[in-house]
C-alpha cells in the first residue's frame, strides 16, 4: 500500500530500533526451519508477506497470505495466526516478502484519516521541534486587528507524520522548518485547509486530553 492524499496509508510510529532489530533477528533464524517443515493441510496457519514490506506500511489485504507452518510450538505461537484480521495494522519494523509476520512486529490498527501538511514557521511550531507521532492542536486566528478577530481550534490532538524543511545553507545541519505534515480524521481535513487559506495557523503541542474542535476565543472576549 502507498501513501496518498486520498487516504492515510502510513503511520508514523515511535518504536525502540533495538527491540524491531531483535525481533527480525529472531524471524530470520527460524524463517529457514519453518519452511522446511510446512507441508500439506498440517502445521499452523500463519500470515506471511507476499512483498518486501517497510516500516509504518499499513497492512492491506493484497499484503499477505496465508500459509500452513510446522516447527517448534514456541515459534509458531510469536506469528500471528491467519485466522486474525491484520488488515489495517501498522507494522513496527521492515518484513522481507515471503517472511512470516512475527505477532511482536504488529502495531495498533491505523484510524482513517488525511495528511495535509501546514505551512508554517518555526515561531508558530514549537520552534520546529517536533517530531512524527507528536500531537498537536491546530489553532487558527482570523480577521486579526479588526473587531471580528477570533482564534478557533482547528483540529485537537493531530498526529504529526512528517517535517518539511528549508534546504540547508552552506555549514547548516539543516534547513527551518517551513511545514508540518499532519495526519487529520478525514471530516476535520476541510476546515483545516479553510483555514490554512484564510487564516493564520499555530501548533501548539497537546499533553492532555484534546478538546472540541468549535472551542473559540474572540475580540469580544476581551470586553
Amino acid at each position: 500500500m502507498t501513501v496518498t492524499a486520498a487516504g492515510v496509508r502510513r503511520a508514523a510510529v515511535t518504536v525502540d530500533r533495538r527491540l524491531v532489530v531483535g525481533i527480525l533477528l529472531v524471524a530470520v533464524s527460524v524463517l529457514g526451519g519453518l519452511r522446511l517443515s510446512a507441508s500439506g493441510g498440517a502445521g499452523t496457519a500463519v500470515w506471511v508477506a507476499t512483498r518486501d514490506l517497510a516500516a509504518n506500511d499499513v497492512l492491506g489485504p493484497d499484503d499477505l497470505r496465508p500459509v500452513r507452518l510446522g516447527g517448534p510450538a514456541t515459534v509458531v505461537q510469536g506469528l500471528a495466526p491467519a485466522s486474525a484480521s491484520l488488515t489495517g495494522r501498522v507494522l513496527l519494523g521492515r518484513l522481507p516478502a515471503g517472511s512470516p509476520v512475527p505477532s511482536a512486529l504488529l502495531g495498533a490498527r491505523a484510524a482513517d484519516g488525511r495528511e495535509v501538511t501546514v505551512p508554517t514557521t518555526p515561531e508558530h511550531a514549537l520552534g520546529g521541534d517536533l517530531r512524527p507521532g507528536e500531537r498537536v492542536d491546530v489553532l487558527a486566528s482570523f480577521h486579526k486587528g479588526t473587531e471580528a478577530a477570533k482564534t478557533v481550534v482547528v483540529v485537537p490532538g493531530a498526529e504529526v507524520v512528517g517535517l518539511v524543511r528549508q534546504r540547508a545553507l552552506l555549514g547548516e545541519a539543516q534547513g527551518a522548518t517551513v511545514g508540518v505534515t499532519l495526519a487529520v480524521p478525514a471530516e476535520d481535513a476541510t476546515f483545516l485547509v479553510f483555514a490554512i487559506r484564510n487564516g493564520e495557523i499555530d501548533l501548539v503541542r497537546a499533553t492532555g486530553r484534546a478538546r472540541a474542535r468549535t472551542e473559540r476565543f474572540g475580540a469580544v472576549d476581551l470586553r
